[in-house]
């Protein structure tokens, strides 16, 4: 739009609150040369207006009008989920019923799991009145790029003959193992004990920890400094646990600030060994930067910690992650909210315990996968054993997906 102001109508306002509503002269409108542009809430409400918009649009205008809609994560609520075969449910309603009023319309979604899309009906069920979103004019499934992050690069697939696993199975070395010990002091075991339990820290989460700290200073010696760097904690879907695990990684953080900054001392020495372990396990060719020295490491450490911040991302939080504002380098606890499109800008470590019992949930949670320019040799993911091989069992799925689709 900022490219071509004259060609657009903007329809729903640019601010934090400012949801699509029915444009005020009555609906859209016919003698504007220009494209008319709603983005909207995938809510009730939000649909409803815009239901409104059209219904108040005058029948010549309504024929004129060629409408293109975009679902973004088109498996999430478009879909009708009602448990009854011939209930519907409300958000799958007002999206058949705003295609079924406009003459001319297509209908495009988009989302990187698309498992539930596949899966609805196609056939029209005796006593419905609308027409149900299955693709029915295509499907596609949008090619890898090379340099993309994806599960089956990340997590390999499961062997034929686990007893000789070939290279082409095998994923890139950089997933961590957090032992089952280590998970039951970070989380808490059921609902009744969310509210006094106290997390503790642990061997992997502490080497998770000084590890992205390394990297964002291996980053600044890259030239990255005005870039974004994040690590991602996401140990439980409990508000409270966010609020303390946080609490818990800012205090050891504090309390280590003068030793991080100290090549000699006893934390400095568990940097620098972190550091040289984690050299050369990934292919020489994965990246084109430059190597970096552990003397390059402790020369920019200060200005990694003096950047640091330690954001919650929930529902609930005041202190949310904020990329608008100039570079920022963020130790990041979060919830439920990872688990739709939510971009960690320049995402390196994460430390991940929380499993789901949906594949679509699990790929969406999974924030990792995406591109890392000029620092394709540093992401690590810190994970249970068993949640590796859910990931890896994952792969082979959506490979399937993709040849089923092909």
């Amino acid at each position: 739009v900022s490219r071509n102001l004259l060609n657009w109508q903007v329809l729903t306002p640019n601010k934090l609150d400012g949801d699509f509503r029915a444009p005020p002269q009555g609906g859209f409108l016919s003698h504007t040369d220009k494209a008319q542009l709603a983005v909207i809430k995938k809510n009730v409400s939000p649909l409803g207006e815009l239901k409104l918009a059209i219904e108040r649009t005058m029948p010549a205008v309504l024929k004129k009008l060629r409408v293109l809609v975009i679902d973004d994560e088109c498996d999430q609520a478009s879909v009708n989920a009602a448990r009854n075969e011939m209930d519907t449910t409300v958000i799958n309603e007002r999206i058949r019923e705003i295609l079924s009023l406009l003459p001319a319309v297509t209908y495009v979604g988009y989302t990187a799991t698309p498992f539930a899309n596949v899966l609805i009906d196609p056939y029209k069920q005796e006593g419905q009145q609308l027409d149900d979103l299955y693709p029915r004019d295509f499907i596609t499934a949008l090619p890898l790029p090379a340099p993309y992050f994806g599960t089956e690069r990340l997590f390999g697939k499961p062997p034929v003959d686990p007893a000789n696993v070939l290279p082409e199975e095998e994923g890139l070395d950089m997933i961590r193992e957090v032992p089952a010990n280590e998970v039951a002091l970070l989380q808490p075991r059921s609902m009744r004990e969310r509210d006094s339990f106290q997390p503790s820290m642990t061997d992997s989460l502490k080497k998770a920890i000084l590890y992205f700290l390394a990297c964002c200073a291996a980053r600044h010696s890259r030239g990255h400094s005005k870039k974004h760097m994040t690590m991602l904690i996401h140990t439980s879907a409990y508000v409270i646990s966010h609020e303390r695990v946080s609490a818990l990684v800012e205090g050891w953080v504090d309390v280590h600030r003068k030793g991080l900054v100290d090549r000699g001392s006893p934390i400095g020495q568990l940097v620098e060994a972190l550091w040289v372990e984690e050299q050369g396990r990934l292919p020489a060719d994965i990246t084109n930067a430059n190597p970096v020295g552990i003397e390059q490491i402790f020369d920019y450490m200060p200005a990694v910690l003096r950047a640091l911040e330690f954001p919650i991302e929930n529902g609930g939080s005041e202190d949310r992650i904020d990329y608008t504002k100039g570079p920022k380098t963020y130790i990041v606890v979060g919830g439920s909210i990872l688990a739709r499109g939510l971009t960690l800008e320049g995402l390196t470590v994460s430390f991940f315990l929380r499993t789901a019992d949906q594949y679509d949930t699990l790929l969406q949670m999974g924030r990792w996968f995406g591109f890392r320019p000029g620092y394709e040799d540093l992401p690590r993911i810190w994970m249970p054993e068993p949640l590796k091989l859910r990931f890896r069992e994952l792969a082979s799925i959506e490979q399937e997906i993709r040849d089923d689709i092909k």
